[in-house]
């Protein structure tokens, strides 16, 4: 899972396209925004579309926020990775996780117990 972020820190680390999840306690609610190719980012509503996120101070001070990860396919995985870009392989528990790297890995051992199933099903994350 990833760590929670202030507001602040949220707006400087989501990429485009990425989304954010943002826990508002004192509502007893959740709220996701996504950062778009114009850079602005926006609130998304629950099947009504979006609109800009407000910074307000109760946003500002008390959402704490965390970034989905951006999943892809075993397949496009593999492009990356032939591209050399870096590479996570999550287990479909969330459990485990393998990095792999232009032409090495993390953890020699904990690939030799992977199945072909487990490289399918499993989730998989590009790191630029």
């Amino acid at each position: 899972m990833s760590e929670l972020l202030t507001t602040g820190q949220m707006i400087d680390r989501l990429k485009v396209g990425e989304i954010a999840v943002g826990d508002v306690s004192e509502l007893g609610k959740v709220i996701q925004v996504i950062k778009r190719e114009s850079g602005g980012i926006k609130l998304l509503e629950d099947g009504f579309g979006e609109r800009t996120l407000m910074l307000d101070g109760g946003v500002v001070d008390s959402v704490k926020w965390r970034i989905q990860p951006n999943y892809v396919s075993f397949e496009e995985a593999m492009k990356a990775l032939e591209q050399g870009k870096r590479i996570r392989w999550i287990s479909i528990d969330g459990a485990d996780s393998i990095r792999f790297h232009p032409g090495e890995y993390d953890d020699e051992d904990a690939i030799d117990d992977l199945t072909l199933k487990d490289l399918i099903e499993g989730s998989w994350e590009i790191k630029e």
